[in-house]
C-alpha cells in the first residue's frame, strides 16, 4: 500500500508557539484564551452527527493507496461551533484543507462544562487515520504530564535579521543568574509572568501558581477562593506604588495587602476576560484591559471605558493602556490602537493615515528626551506572515517612525515587551523566540543575548521587569533569570 508520507504525525515535543500546540497554524479563527482539553465534562462531539462528517469525507476524498494521520487542534465554542487553529501537515495537501473545511462547519460540538459551566473556549485535538481505503477520526485526548514535560526546554533564537552584525561587546559586564526547579523551590521553569515589590521580592506566577522569591527561595503563596467554587490559580499580576498586589485567574480580581487576599468583585462586569494589568506610579492608577472594555482604578474608585461610553474607541476587547509622561492616555485593543488627551478627545488610530492604523499598543516605555518606544501586535497578523512589525518610536515633535529588522538591528519583528533604563539610557526589548535585546540610544548600538551566546537559559522571555537597584529580572521557560552589572 502507497504510504502518504505527507500525513504524518508531528507529537507535542514538536516547538509550538503557547496558543498552538501543532506545527501548522491555520490563520482563521478569533482566538482569545482557552483552556486545554480541559472541565469536569471535557469538549467533544455528537457521535451521530460525527459519523456523519466521516462518512462525507469518505464520499468526498479519494483514499485509493493511501496510508496516514494528521492531528488537528480545534477550539470548541460554547455554541457547539469549531474552528481548527492549527494541525500537522505541513505539505498543505489538499486532504487537510478539505478536512479544516468539514471541521469548520461542524456544529454539534459539545462544549466542555466546569461546575456546571460551560467553558469559553476549549482546545481540543482530533487525529483522523487514513487505511484502507478510508478515513476515521477520534478525539485524541491530552497526556498532560507528558504534554508539560515536552515544553520544558530551552527554546533556542530564531534570528531573521541576517545583516546586523552582533558584537555583543557589553555581555562580559552582566552577571546573569538562573533559578529553575533543579536549583531552587520554584514549581515550574514555565514563568509566565512577574512583578517586584519595594522590597525586592519577585512575586512570580509559574503553572498558575504564586510564589514570592526573596533572593534565595520561592515561598508559595496559596489562595482557594471558598465563594469561587474553591479555585485556585492566576494568570495576571501587578504591583502598585502602595505594594498592593493585583492578581486574576479564574474570573475574579484579587488584592494582597499585607499577606491579607481580597476580592475585587465589584471592579469586573461578569464573564470578564483580563488580558493584562499595568501599573504607573506617576498617576497612581491601575489599568485592567480585558474583553469588556478597560477598567482605570485610582484611589479605591473606578471607572469603565468601553464603547458604551466612548463610541470611538475601536474595540471592547482591551489589551493595553498605560500613560505618558504628559498625562495621554494611549490604548491597545484587538480593533486597533487609540490616543486619549488631556482634553478627554480620543483619536482612533483606525480612522486615520498614521502608521499605527492596524496596530494594537501592546506594551509601551518613554526615555529621558519624551520619546515614547511601543511594541505592536499587528491586529490583521492572520493574513500576514508575521505577527508583529517590530518597535514604534514616537518622537517630541510627533513624528513616528518603525523600527525593523531592515532598517535597525532588531533580531527578529515578532518583539513582546520593552524597559528603559534611565542610568545609562538602555532600552531592553524582550522577544519570545529570539531572546533579550540591549539598544544603547546613545550610541546606536544593539545587541542580542540569548542561550546560545550566553547564560541565559532560554531564548523565549516571557515578562521582565527592574528592582530598585536596575537590576533585571526576566520571566523564561526555563526559570527566573537575574542580569545586574558586575
Amino acid at each position: 500500500m502507497k504510504s502518504l508520507s505527507l500525513l504524518s504525525i508531528f507529537f507535542l515535543t514538536t516547538s509550538v508557539s503557547a496558543q498552538y500546540l501543532l506545527p501548522v497554524k491555520v490563520e482563521n479563527c478569533i482566538i482569545d484564551k482557552f483552556c486545554l482539553d480541559c472541565g469536569d465534562k471535557r469538549a467533544g462531539y455528537k457521535e451521530k452527527d460525527f459519523s456523519k462528517l466521516l462518512k462525507a469525507l469518505n464520499t468526498e476524498l479519494h483514499l485509493e493507496g493511501l496510508d496516514g494521520k494528521i492531528m488537528f487542534q480545534v477550539l470548541v465554542a460554547p455554541n457547539g461551533t469549531g474552528c481548527v487553529i492549527s494541525h500537522t501537515d505541513e505539505s498543505k495537501n489538499q486532504i487537510t484543507n478539505t478536512i479544516i473545511e468539514h471541521l469548520n462547519n461542524f456544529t454539534k460540538w459539545t462544549p466542555s462544562v466546569t461546575d456546571g459551566k460551560k467553558e469559553l473556549k476549549t482546545s481540543i485535538n482530533v487525529l483522523f487515520t487514513i487505511s484502507n481505503n478510508k478515513i476515521d477520526g477520534s478525539i485524541e485526548r491530552i497526556d498532560f504530564e507528558k504534554f508539560e514535560e515536552s515544553f520544558d526546554h530551552p527554546t533556542d533564537p530564531e534570528i531573521t535579521n541576517k545583516d546586523y552584525q552582533y558584537r555583543n561587546v557589553n555581555l562580559p559586564n552582566y552577571k546573569i543568574e538562573v533559578w529553575n526547579t533543579k536549583n531552587s523551590s520554584l514549581i515550574k521553569n514555565n514563568v509566565a509572568h512577574i512583578d517586584i515589590d519595594s522590597h525586592d521580592k519577585v512575586w512570580t506566577l509559574s503553572d498558575t501558581k504564586l510564589q514570592v522569591f526573596n533572593g534565595k527561595n520561592f515561598e508559595l503563596n496559596e489562595y482557594i477562593d471558598l465563594k469561587n467554587n474553591n479555585k485556585s490559580g492566576f494568570y495576571e499580576i501587578s504591583i502598585n506604588q502602595t505594594d498592593e498586589v493585583w492578581v486574576y485567574g479564574n474570573g475574579m480580581l484579587y488584592t494582597i495587602n499585607n499577606g491579607v487576599w481580597n476580592r475585587q468583585d465589584k471592579i469586573l462586569p461578569k464573564d470578564t476576560n483580563v488580558y493584562k494589568i499595568d501599573t504607573n506610579p506617576n498617576s497612581a492608577e491601575m489599568f485592567i484591559g480585558s474583553n469588556k472594555g478597560l477598567v482605570i482604578y485610582k484611589d479605591k474608585e473606578y471607572r469603565v471605558i468601553d464603547q458604551n461610553k466612548i463610541k470611538e474607541l475601536p474595540s471592547d476587547r482591551v489589551y493595553f493602556a498605560n500613560r505618558d509622561s504628559k498625562g495621554r492616555l494611549w490604548i491597545g485593543t484587538f480593533g486597533g490602537s487609540a490616543l486619549i488627551d488631556n482634553d478627554n478627545k480620543l483619536t482612533n488610530f483606525e480612522k486615520s493615515d498614521s502608521i499605527l492604523k492596524g496596530k494594537c499598543i501592546t506594551s509601551m516605555t518613554e526615555d529621558v528626551n519624551g520619546n515614547i518606544f511601543f511594541t505592536i501586535l499587528d491586529i490583521e497578523f492572520r493574513n500576514k506572515e508575521v505577527e508583529s512589525e517590530g518597535l514604534f518610536v514616537l518622537s517630541p515633535d510627533g513624528t513616528l517612525k518603525e523600527l525593523t529588522i531592515k532598517n535597525s538591528g532588531l533580531p527578529i519583528n515578532f518583539i513582546e515587551e520593552v524597559l528603559y533604563e534611565k542610568n545609562e539610557q538602555i532600552l531592553w526589548i524582550s522577544t519570545r523566540n529570539a531572546g533579550l535585546i540591549r539598544y544603547d540610544l546613545i550610541n546606536d548600538t544593539w545587541e542580542n543575548y540569548h542561550n546560545k551566546n550566553s547564560n541565559l537559559p532560554s531564548s523565549r522571555i516571557l515578562d521582565m521587569k527592574f528592582d530598585s537597584k536596575n537590576n533585571l529580572f526576566l520571566a523564561t521557560d526555563q526559570g527566573l533569570v537575574k542580569i545586574s552589572k558586575e
